[in-house]
């Protein structure tokens, strides 16, 4: 059996498992009633450590059934709790969710024990105190209990039942742990498994810096995604093509007017320039802006042509245009394609472009995905409507 991933919530009497997790490394969880002696007695001896450890044996969770019975547990969910805890295995790794923003990850060392057999009580808790109150063991219940200054056993019971002792223990900022754990650190049960994160778990364990959100979400499968989506649903044939989503998402940037481009020559106007073509025009007026697009539904590569087509429309008008080049809109061209690169002429092309001046944007179609995304998703679903 390979090594598991879990995580054990801090769920009450926080001020003592933080005190005993980062002094002694030692976890704790609650249901005293099945640690208690009277419990012990009630099932001759034995604990519910032992009915798991039968089960795991049979694969079943008859013993353990038949316990929850005996205490008069079986309607309470929280009960796995002691289950999972118990799957602890030395060598797995336990997330330990804390209160103020941050984690703690450690190996587990000794497997699952009742509080009585905690080593050296006393000095687990020697100069600690939970809120004015010494703890201590009580040696008729077998529990962990308040005490005042004079050594007198206060009446209320600490439910802490269970523990497991860890090593490697590292602290870590939320920050540092990718979205998924750090959503995961927010289920509701006190323990439960969590191996289908190991991936994520092994990072935050390496991580000394605060996770860049923007460049995981750039790199993230939801925008292969995306991207694969466009790729294969907006088609020239179908609803809605490549342009009006280009145009959507130049509307939802603040574009006063989008209108569809030329790709016809003009007499007199487009004269010299035979390849100047151009899908949509956005125009900003109040940013003095005009955005110039030529879209390509590609893949792999798109080649020098559409740098071509737009570098001349872009030309062809700033040399033609009656107006002086202050009345002028500033001009800013794209090439948006769903491929996933542009050919290295292409590039050279745009390069040159700009060097004399121009302002000319390469977009792939992963980068395309990645604008929508940062766009928001809750403006995304509104492309289509009206």
């Amino acid at each position: 059996m390979g090594k598991k991933y879990w995580l054990q919530r801090i769920s009450h009497y926080r001020n003592i498992c933080e005190y005993l997790l980062k002094k002694h490394h030692i976890v704790l969880t609650g249901w005293s009633w099945f640690a208690c002696q009277e419990m012990l007695d009630r099932n001759h001896g034995k604990t519910v450590i032992d009915a798991i450890k039968v089960d795991d044996e049979n694969g079943n969770y008859n013993e353990f059934n038949k316990l929850m019975k005996l205490g008069e547990c079986t309607e309470c969910r929280s009960r796995w709790n002691m289950w999972y805890m118990a799957q602890m295995k030395k060598g797995d790794t336990v997330l330990i969710p804390s209160f103020y923003g941050d984690f703690y990850l450690a190996d587990v060392a000794e497997e699952i024990n009742i509080v009585s057999n905690l080593p050296n009580i006393k000095d687990l808790f020697k100069g600690f105190k939970d809120d004015g109150k010494h703890i201590g063991l009580c040696e008729e219940d077998k529990l962990l209990h308040y005490f005042d200054e004079d050594g007198n056993k206060l009446d209320e019971i600490i439910d802490l039942g269970f523990f497991i002792k860890v090593d490697n223990l590292v602290n870590k900022k939320r920050a540092f742990a990718e979205a998924l754990l750090r959503t995961r650190m927010k289920m509701r049960q006190t323990s439960g498994e969590i191996t289908d994160l190991k991936n994520e778990v092994e990072k935050a364990k390496q991580t000394d810096s605060p996770i860049d959100y923007i460049e995981s979400l750039y790199n993230s499968e939801l925008k292969n995604s995306l991207l694969q989506w466009i790729q294969e649903k907006i088609t020239p044939d179908g609803q809605y093509s490549l342009e009006d989503l280009v145009q959507w998402y130049l509307e939802q940037c603040g574009a006063e007017y989008v209108n569809k481009g030329h790709n016809q020559r003009r007499e007199n106007r487009l004269a010299g320039y035979d390849e100047a073509d151009c899908d949509r025009i956005a125009e900003f007026p109040n940013l003095g802006v005009n955005i110039y697009v030529q879209i390509k539904k590609h893949t792999d590569k798109t080649d020098v042509h559409a740098v071509e087509q737009i570098t001349q429309y872009l030309n062809a008008y700033n040399s033609t245009d009656d107006r002086t080049s202050e009345e002028l809109p500033a001009a800013v061209g794209w090439v948006v394609t769903t491929a996933d690169k542009f050919t290295d002429d292409a590039i050279k092309l745009a390069e040159k472009f700009r060097s004399q001046g121009g302002t000319l944007k390469l977009i792939t179609g992963s980068d395309f995905a990645w604008m929508l995304l940062n766009k928001g998703f809750e403006r995304f679903s509104s492309f289509g409507k009206k």
